[in-house]
């Protein structure tokens, strides 16, 4: 409005002139068109209490699933005192167990009560028991405008905060990907205990809260190589007194640390001599003793690892030759440029899957005489980062890990057991009226009460794709 103005008053262009008045109104096709987002204003006031306002949101999920299944993590910080703690979470639904463990325990701490929550509108938070317990409590709800996240801009700078800190801390340890959990608690832990902006005099969350000055002597290196005590009544006669371990994070209100050792078991203990100039590292899956238990009365305990290396998946193997068989004698009456739709009824994309070389990423080679030889018909597989505490997404990517003797020995058992029961019968040819339904392997490990792997116990499942029906 300005430039047109002047372009109209003053001794700026030729041509034109003006004797009308100015009157300031709305274009419409340039607010339309031009108009930006209003601004957000800085509201740099902070609360005068407590637990007066908390600030929660989640994060997640994350592409990897942390030892225990987790997904994502529930970021709760308090406005006043800028104390923070992020519990983890396998789903978002339980948002509101550990928002209850939070509010009771702060609550206790300060003396105070909650009164108000900033949240944004998602489902875990508005809707379903978190949303009853805020009203049961009168705790008000001051919920953001949708798509407008910097409404709630102090807890996403926290999140990232923290998101950014755990990623520095992963890296510089070399740690898988699914230790990001340890990571996040480790750097919501080291962030309570160092003086920020907003707080006065240098102090520190953990001073706010705890009424007390954080003791940073507990402080070691994430990712360190560490040797962990072994108490007598554990270690037995003649053993090592120590057993090397990695360094992973620190327990709440606990004198002590939380080591990892060489084969993924996770301990907890005060005896712990760390070595912070070398990095820990832990054992690649194959070289790590297999145990041959397998908790099931249908197979024999010390024949589940022999059986997989002699005889693998033969039921597999026939139900593909059945299927060659078929192709071959259906050739002739398929055109090669059908489409895949049209031929599904009898070959299945997990049927491709199983033909796969376990180290190949070439193109997949077609059986002699069908029509998948045009190039139209080829399929490329890649095989993803090996994490060794995350379970394969499919049959080949078990067989293409270095640890594939285990999964092999646990698809072995599962056929074995399918077969015990009479879950299989052999239809040779399908009839013209029906069409195969596809199998899918799915593979989960098993876990101890401390939430370490169980090695040697894992386990596969053959499930139909009853969706293809």
């Amino acid at each position: 409005m300005d430039t047109t103005q002047d372009v109209l008053t003053k001794d700026t262009v030729t041509g034109i002139t003006w004797t009308g008045s100015f009157t300031t109104s709305h274009c419409i096709p340039c607010l339309i068109s031009k108009s930006p987002q209003a601004p957000y204003s800085l509201n740099k006031h902070c609360t005068t209490d407590i637990c007066k306002l908390i600030h929660v949101d989640t994060c997640g999920p994350y592409p990897v699933l942390t030892r225990k299944k987790e997904r994502y993590f529930l970021a709760i910080l308090d406005d006043h005192s800028n104390y923070g703690t992020c519990p983890l979470l396998v789903l978002k639904s339980g948002a509101c167990i550990a928002w209850r463990k939070t509010k009771a325990r702060w609550e206790n701490l300060s003396g105070n009560k909650v009164k108000a929550i900033r949240i944004d509108n998602a489902k875990e938070f508005v809707e379903g028991k978190m949303h009853e317990d805020l009203d049961d409590a009168g705790i008000t709800v001051q919920a953001t405008a949708p798509y407008a996240h910097q409404q709630n801009g102090k807890i996403e700078w926290y999140i990232r905060t923290i998101s950014d800190t755990a990623q520095a801390l992963l890296a510089d340890s070399k740690l898988p990907a699914s230790f990001w959990g340890l990571a996040v608690s480790a750097a919501m832990y080291l962030r309570n205990c160092i003086p920020t902006k907003t707080l006065p005099g240098h102090i520190t969350p953990h001073e706010k809260m705890m009424k007390e000055k954080p003791d940073l002597s507990m402080l070691r290196i994430f990712g360190c190589q560490c040797f962990v005590h072994q108490p007598e009544e554990i270690r037995g006669k003649g053993a090592a007194h120590r057993f090397e371990a990695v360094f992973v994070g620190y327990a709440e209100n606990c004198l002590g640390w939380l080591v990892c050792d060489l084969n993924g078991k996770f301990f907890f203990s005060r005896d712990v001599v760390f070595n912070e100039s070398v990095p820990g590292h832990l054992s690649p899956p194959h070289s790590r003793p297999v145990q041959s238990t397998v908790d099931t009365p249908l197979m024999p305990k010390t024949d589940c690892v022999l059986r997989s290396q002699s005889k693998p998946l033969s039921l597999i193997a026939e139900v593909i030759s059945d299927r060659d068989k078929r192709l071959s004698a259906q050739s002739t009456a398929v055109h090669p440029q059908q489409t895949l739709e049209s031929i599904s009824a009898f070959i299945t994309i997990n049927e491709l899957d199983s033909l796969l070389s376990p180290t190949s990423t070439s193109t997949f080679p077609p059986p002699e005489h069908s029509f998948l030889s045009t190039p139209r018909y080829s399929f490329h597989f890649r095989i993803q980062d090996y994490d060794p505490d995350k379970a394969p997404d499919s049959y080949n990517e078990a067989i293409a890990q270095p640890d594939k003797d285990v999964w092999m020995a646990a698809m072995q058992w599962e056929k074995d057991s399918l077969e015990h029961r009479g879950a299989f019968e052999h239809v040779i040819p399908i009839p013209k009226d029906r069409k195969a339904i596809g199998v899918h392997w799915t593979f989960i490990h098993k876990y101890n009460p401390d939430g370490s792997i169980k090695h040697g116990k894992e386990k596969a499942r053959l499930v139909a794709q009853g969706f293809s029906q």
